[in-house]
C-alpha cells in the first residue's frame, strides 16, 4: 500500500513529495487551485499547512482538502535524487546568503 513519508511547499504552488515506494519529486497544485474547495489552496499561506494525513494516505490541509497517496503518484514530477539534493543545497545556500545580506 502506497503511502506519503513527506510533504513540503517549495514555492509555485509545487510541493515536495516523497512516497513509500522511493519516488520523490514535485506535485503541482496549480492546476487545482480554481477548483471547488480547492480554490483556498490558492492563497499560498494556507497552502503552506500541508501535512501528511493521520493515515500517511494522502496530505491534507485544515480545511479538509486533501490528495490520496495514489493521486500523488500519477501527477507526481519525478526528480533524481542526485539532482534533487544538489537543487536543495543550492537553495538553502541561496537563501542563507540572502538572509545575511539582510542582516
Amino acid at each position: 500500500m502506497l503511502t506519503v513519508n513527506s510533504v513540503r511547499y517549495v514555492g509555485s504552488y509545487k510541493l515536495q513529495i516523497s512516497l513509500s515506494d522511493g519516488a520523490m519529486g514535485l506535485f503541482d497544485v496549480s492546476n487545482y487551485i480554481t477548483k471547488g474547495t480547492f480554490k483556498e489552496l490558492s492563497n499560498e499561506t494556507y497552502l503552506k499547512l500541508v501535512e501528511v494525513d493521520d493515515s500517511s494516505m494522502g496530505i491534507c490541509w485544515p480545511n479538509g482538502q486533501d490528495f490520496s497517496a495514489d493521486t500523488l503518484e500519477c501527477e507526481l514530477d519525478i526528480i533524481n535524487s542526485h539532482i534533487w539534493d544538489s537543487f536543495f543545497k543550492a537553495e538553502e545556500s541561496a537563501s542563507d546568503d540572502f538572509m545575511i545580506e539582510r542582516e
